[in-house]
């Protein structure tokens, strides 16, 4: 019998699909503030481009996440799994453009700390995403 609580590891998944589309909100929204006419510099649109993708993926995965969940189908997380794939080349790229804007437009300081470090941190939580769901694949649908 599956544990379905909300800390067994359906329920994590759960919460790993929730995280995924929260972010995604989050990315859509801040790239809607790059694109925005308040922000008038030259790399203004290349971080809205890198946010919505971002966005759009995690959206994407957190949906198609869920329905593995419901449909108890590996497609599903292998589906997710490269949505997720393709979302951190994306998070990566985001990373070093902000280091190369850091660096070109001399923006050290706090944005710069903050950017990075959330950048990287994002990256962190996504890689236990990852094994969280791998461990649930394994373990619970086979």
């Amino acid at each position: 019998m599956e544990d379905l609580s909300c800390c067994g590891p359906r329920g994590r998944v759960q919460w790993v699909a929730a995280y995924n589309i929260v972010v995604g909100i989050i990315n859509l929204i801040n790239s809607g503030y790059f694109a925005g006419p308040n922000f008038q510099l030259s790399y203004a649109d290349t971080l809205a481009g890198l946010g919505l993708t971002a966005g759009v993926l995690l959206l994407a995965a957190g949906i198609v996440l869920l329905f593995g969940l419901r449909k108890r189908n590996s497609s599903y997380f292998v589906a997710w799994l490269v949505l997720i794939v393709i979302y951190l080349i994306f998070a990566v790229s985001s990373i070093g453009f902000d280091l190369f804007v850091i660096v070109n437009y001399n923006l050290y300081g706090g944005y710069a700390t903050y950017t990075v470090s959330v950048g990287f941190i994002f990256l962190l939580i996504q890689a236990l995403c990852i094994w969280v769901v791998l461990r649930y694949r394994r373990n619970c649908l086979y």
